[in-house]
């Protein structure tokens, strides 16, 4: 008689969830329509939101270019495999999907992976198809979630790509300051309409006043939404992004110690 073993069983329960998790929910409604640089209407499908998984829920890319979406993930869930996967349900394409676990990547020629166990997120890279517009809407839904942790750590959002100018952009995703000094990020938008926001990766958004030290201001301007950030502590290194109505962009500050910089930084974004 043939035993198994917990570890062995609890690695077969996750690799036969990673087969089933994006199933899914596939009965929900449709949420909005979106009217792409065709001007066709494109029904837009959204999951629930994940309890346990914070992230955002639709960015807008340039064709040929890559951006970084990161997770931010419940500490016990940091020796799990983490995984993303391009489409909804019965989508399988071998450069539409990835993954990572304890250190080892698994990439795809359209999409990588990292996590930083210590900081408890993980990263998704894609780089946009050059030239390639799906009519098809489930391919522009991307689904992440940690293997084994249940419904409530699984993550959809909507990834459009456009030939034309995105509709809110930054310059750079990746920001360096120093302690004590400022950064400033222009959130580039195509003049929408709707709330301008600046939060971090957890969902709580910043208003304008301190905000874990540093101090947080904003303006908003015609196509852009500027955010500064003076006084930075490296503790206010992390993720964040900024929002123009439903549309976002990840943002990661890096704040440096460095001795007799004593100069603000200014950072277009």
């Amino acid at each position: 008689m043939y035993c198994m073993s917990a570890s062995h069983r609890t690695t077969l329960d996750q690799d036969h969830q990673i087969k089933t998790l994006f199933y899914r929910n596939n009965y929900l409604s449709t949420g909005c329509y979106l009217s792409l640089h065709l001007n066709l209407p494109v029904n837009i499908i959204y999951f629930t939101e994940s309890q346990n998984l914070s992230s955002v829920t639709k960015v807008c890319v340039q064709s040929g270019k890559s951006v970084t979406i990161p997770f931010l993930y419940d500490q016990k869930y940091k020796g799990y495999k983490k995984i993303c996967q391009r489409g909804i349900g019965t989508v399988n394409h071998p450069d539409w999907e990835a993954e990572v676990h304890n250190g080892n990547n698994k990439s795809s020629k359209t999409m990588s992976m990292s996590d930083d166990v210590t900081n408890s997120i993980f990263t998704l890279t894609v780089m946009m198809d050059v030239g390639v517009q799906y009519t098809n809407v489930n391919v522009k839904k991307y689904s992440c979630a940690v293997a084994g942790g249940g419904p409530t750590n699984e993550k959809a959002f909507t990834l459009l790509d456009t030939d034309d100018i995105p509709e809110l952009r930054v310059q750079n995703q990746t920001v360096f300051g120093y302690e004590g000094g400022t950064v400033v990020v222009d959130c580039l938008h195509k003049n929408l309409t709707g709330e301008k926001k600046w939060c971090r990766i957890d969902g709580s958004c910043l208003k304008v006043g301190e905000g874990n030290g540093m101090l947080v201001e904003t303006a908003d301007a015609a196509g852009v939404f500027k955010v500064t950030l003076r006084n930075l502590q490296e503790k206010n290194s992390g993720w964040y992004w900024c929002s123009v109505g439903e549309s976002q962009m990840p943002v990661h500050i890096t704040v440096k110690n460095k001795k007799g910089h004593g100069r603000d930084r200014k950072s277009n974004l």
